[in-house]
């Protein structure tokens, strides 16, 4: 009866983190629509780019390939290490 419990309780929790998951991902791309073209645009490209690497590496790699490129246009440094910091992480995968 415990392992049951203990069963259908992580069912449950998982089922969350899944729903929460997509949540995020669909809260980021509505912000990105409408975000200015600077820093905090490159910062949600990263932030999408990290939600997809439990769901979609190739997904994640076209979000990281577009902060690169968004990230030189604009000349922000920190961006295009976090592109290549996520792009290395789906290759990794």
């Amino acid at each position: 009866m415990k392992h049951r419990i203990l069963i259908l309780l992580l069912a449950v929790i998982s089922s969350v983190c899944f729903s929460q998951n997509e949540v995020s991902i669909e809260s980021l791309t509505t912000r990105l629509k409408t975000a200015p073209f600077d820093s905090t645009r490159a910062t949600l490209l990263y932030q999408l780019s990290r939600e997809y690497w439990d769901r979609n590496l190739d997904s994640s790699l076209v979000v990281s390939s577009e902060l690169l490129k968004f990230s030189i246009s604009i000349g922000y440094k920190s961006g295009v290490g976090n592109a290549y910091s996520s792009m290395g992480v789906n290759y990794w995968y």
